[in-house]
């Protein structure tokens, strides 16, 4: 399951992404009984963080990610992984994706 994140620009939160949650084959994968979470790791400081704005899927095979303050604070180079847990505790993963975000002026 690959999904491809386009720059964002710090502090703009205006639009969600729309990112494919689809198998290799490009089936959609249920979002019934699903609970999203989401790790963002900085490359330049070498931490990891939870995703601090909202994922949901509106429906199968697709998950939007409404960024939050943290999310796009800082200016620079990250890797991005979107969780799905089901009840039982089993858990799907997108694969680990590069994301830039750019400088803005006016922040």
């Amino acid at each position: 399951m690959a999904s491809l994140l386009p720059p964002a620009i710090q502090g703009d939160r205006q639009r969600a992404y729309t990112i494919a949650w689809t198998d290799d084959d490009g089936v959609a994968i249920p979002s019934t009984g699903q609970t999203l979470t989401g790790k963002i790791h900085s490359l330049q400081l070498g931490a990891t963080r939870a995703i601090d704005g909202t994922l949901a899927f509106p429906s199968d095979g697709v998950v939007t990610w409404a960024r939050g303050v943290l999310d796009v604070g800082e200016v620079g180079f990250f890797r991005v992984q979107i969780i799905s847990t089901g009840a039982t505790g089993l858990k799907t993963k997108t694969y680990v994706t590069d994301w830039e975000v750019k400088d803005a002026l006016d922040v």
